[in-house]
């Protein structure tokens, strides 16, 4: 079941990744990480909130921590260039 979703997530991150006009010219999805906030309404009707995540189970976890710190690098380096 796992590796067929992380075929599936593969196939629809690469199709993500060539509608980006800066990303068609021939890059391939190879490792990913998916990092997401979720929430859930608990019994007393607060609004419980954490973080998740999501990696192919047979990547390592060297890989799943490179990839979550280069995404925090992009998103500094992002944040450099508005300043």
């Amino acid at each position: 079941m796992s590796d067929d979703l992380a075929h599936r997530l593969r196939d629809l991150l690469q199709e993500l990744l060539s509608l980006q006009e800066d990303r068609q010219d021939g890059w391939q999805v190879t490792q990913f990480v998916i990092s997401m906030g979720i929430e859930r309404m608990d019994s007393d009707g607060h609004v419980d909130a954490t973080c998740w995540y999501w990696a192919p189970p047979a990547q390592p976890d060297w890989m799943i921590a490179g990839l979550l710190q280069a995404a925090m690098e992009l998103r500094t380096d992002d944040d450099d260039l508005d300043d």
